[in-house]
């Protein structure tokens, strides 16, 4: 069974070990897990426990915009100093100069 992740209701159901997977891995290879962006999943997943609302529309929000495997890492280290408020932040606003960062990165590739 797979599950919807465009759905909010999925991430706010979903697991800690799901959420990692999925949020860690890139969209071109799911097997292959960015250890840097596993590490950020795990903690924000646990730092944001309390408030599940927000959890899950912080996870359907890195979804929407692309932010998983590499690009989550990179946008949390880089664009956001490695500060989680701040990442948080950023995500849940759809930050424009996060993703305008993370779209020149991509570039350089």
């Amino acid at each position: 069974m797979s599950s919807d992740f465009n759905s909010i209701s999925t991430w706010r159901n979903i697991d800690l070990q799901q959420a990692c997977l999925r949020l860690s891995s890139g969209e071109e290879n799911e097997a292959l897990c960015n250890p840097g962006a596993l590490r950020v999943v795990c903690d924000l997943f646990k730092r944001l426990d309390e408030d599940g609302q927000k959890r899950a529309q912080f996870c359907l929000n890195c979804e929407k915009l692309g932010l998983r495997g590499w690009k989550l890492f990179h946008a949390y280290r880089y664009s956001c100093h490695e500060n989680y408020d701040y990442f948080v932040q950023c995500v849940l606003g759809s930050d424009e100069a996060m993703i305008k960062d993370l779209k020149d990165a991509e570039k350089q590739l």
